[in-house]
C-alpha cells in the first residue's frame, strides 16, 4: 500500500510524498515522489496504486 507523507521543504513551504515499496511486496525497493500540493499527490498514489505498486505508464520522475 503506498502512503503519502508530509514533509517540510525550503522556508516555511511543506511537500506531500507519495511513498510505496516497488511492486508492492516487502522487500521491494523503496520508491517516492514529491508534490507540492497534496491533492497531486493523492492523485499520484492512486495511479500506483492502480498500476500494481509500479510507476505508473507513461510517468517520467520528477516531470510527471
Amino acid at each position: 500500500m503506498a502512503s503519502i507523507e508530509k514533509r517540510p521543504g525550503k522556508g516555511k513551504k511543506i511537500s506531500c510524498r507519495a511513498r510505496w515499496r516497488l511492486g508492492g511486496i516487502s522487500d521491494g525497493a523503496w520508491q517516492s515522489e514529491t508534490f507540492e500540493q497534496k491533492a497531486q499527490a493523492v492523485t499520484f498514489k492512486l495511479a500506483v496504486e492502480a498500476a500494481g505498486h509500479l510507476w505508473p505508464e507513461g510517468w517520467i520522475r520528477g516531470y510527471g
